[in-house]
This record gives C-alpha cells, sequence and structure tokens, in this order.
C-alpha cells in the first residue's frame, strides 16, 4: 500500500486533523464538537461516526475501548508511515 494515495473529502481531513491535534483518545461528540468548533459547521454525530468509520477502514484512526466509560472512543492509528493525504474539497464534491 506504500505509494499510494488516499484522497479525504473535507469532513474526513478536519476530523483526522482533530485526531492528530491530541496525544490521547476522544469520544465520537468530542470529535464533532472540536470539528464544528475549528471548521464552522454544524455536523451530527451520525456525520462523525460515518466519517471514523472510513478512517478506521483506511487505517487512519482506530477504536478504542477507554475503562469506564461505554462510548467509543477514537485516535489517530499507530502507522509507520504516514501516508500522502489530499483533500476532495480541492476536488469536485464532498461525499459521506
Amino acid at each position: 500500500m506504500t505509494g499510494q494515495e488516499i484522497t479525504l473529502n473535507a469532513r474526513q481531513a478536519a476530523i483526522l486533523d482533530v485526531l492528530r491535534s491530541t496525544k490521547g483518545y476522544l469520544s465520537t461528540t468530542e470529535i464533532r464538537e472540536q470539528v464544528n468548533t475549528m471548521a464552522g459547521v454544524a455536523l451530527v454525530a451520525e456525520q462523525v461516526y460515518r466519517a471514523l468509520l472510513t478512517l478506521e477502514r483506511l487505517g487512519l484512526s482506530e477504536r478504542v475501548r477507554v475503562e469506564g466509560s461505554t462510548k467509543a472512543h477514537w485516535g489517530r492509528a499507530g502507522r509507520a508511515v504516514d501516508l500522502g493525504l489530499r483533500e476532495a474539497s480541492r476536488k469536485t464534491r464532498e461525499t459521506a
């Protein structure tokens, strides 16, 4: 998979930026609140969750269980190689 370019839409890129900016793990709600504040948008939990699942499938985020919490928590996946990322906002449309 090295050398492949992954294209993210604006929502996925914003969520990945939030995950990169924290050292720990965040709940879906915490991620949504930070993205909404940073990007000035009004995402709902379902939009954030779908984007997180896509990032997880791409190997860019990971879901973890936090002791004492029933909420899903997320962090940036511990990958050795930083993949080339490009926002689809520079492309034609936003999806997911």
